[in-house]
């Protein structure tokens, strides 16, 4: 199934860091659950987020992210989701469009490493709760916001649903890696 899915590819550089990416959840897996490395597969579903085949490990959350050299992984008996990405100076072009949020900026931050930040941090929250970015962009607040940690809620008036989301992020050689997880 893995195998096709990287055939489709036509860049080396995308096919390795597919490949990379399932192994080393693979090797997670089989680290927390015991379970062969060899009969795991990770798919996708319709919404792009990869899954456990067999599903006997559903009760594992799984989640990755790639972005040019890094590659991060991560595997947890709970909801959670992980970004990296690059700081970028367009992402301040998006702030009106997809942050939602109405604090100020973080102390000791310039508005470019905030948005940044803010920028993994939602994407984070989007694998965490299998949602869409635009649910998330709507309906997510930022209630605290200092050194890296983040309390979020997300609170969905149509569906009735209010959750709290715990995040930490840190930023190395100019990229941001977040992580974000229920409370």
């Amino acid at each position: 199934m893995e195998t096709e899915i990287t055939s489709r590819f036509q860049s080396e550089s995308r096919k390795k860091e597919f490949s990379l990416g399932r192994i080393l959840l693979k090797k997670l897996i089989e680290q927390m659950t015991g379970s062969d490395y060899h009969s795991l597969s990770i798919l996708k579903d319709s919404k792009g987020k990869p899954y456990l085949y067999p599903e006997t490990l559903e009760k594992i959350h799984i989640s990755l992210s790639h972005k040019s050299s890094f590659l991060w992984a991560g595997v947890s008996q709970k909801p959670f989701g992980i970004d990296i990405e690059k700081k970028d100076p367009r992402i301040l072009n998006l702030k009106s469009k997809v942050f939602s949020f109405k604090k100020t900026l973080a102390q000791n931050e310039d508005e470019l490493t905030f948005f940044s930040r803010l920028w993994t941090l939602q994407e984070a929250a989007v694998k965490c709760l299998e949602t869409d970015f635009m649910d998330i962009a709507s309906n997510l607040s930022l209630e605290n916001f200092e050194n890296g940690e983040s309390l979020l809620i997300y609170y969905n008036k149509v569906k009735d649903i209010k959750i709290f989301l715990k995040g930490n992020s840190i930023e190395s050689e100019n990229y941001f890696f977040s992580i974000m997880r229920r409370e």
